[in-house]
């Protein structure tokens, strides 16, 4: 198997860097000095955000079915 680390918090590690994305389109909207720009990384965040919640809840589910939240032993 190609496994860099096995960690027992692997899910929750994806999870959690997964979700920092949003933060860079809140950013690039905000810095461009431009009103329709930032709207538009407002929208981008918030439909990135939408999108993440139905994810993780469907990742977190099957790390309850497995019993484990280790990437490598689901």
């Amino acid at each position: 198997r190609l496994v860099l680390a096995d960690l027992s918090i692997g899910v929750f590690l994806w999870i959690s860097i997964s979700s920092i994305a949003p933060i860079g389109l809140l950013i690039s909207g905000y810095v461009s000095n431009n009103k329709y720009s930032f709207l538009g990384g407002l929208r981008a965040a918030a439909q990135s955000i939408s999108y993440e919640i139905p994810l993780t809840l469907c990742v977190l589910s099957i790390s309850l079915l497995s019993n484990s939240s280790s990437t490598v032993d689901i």
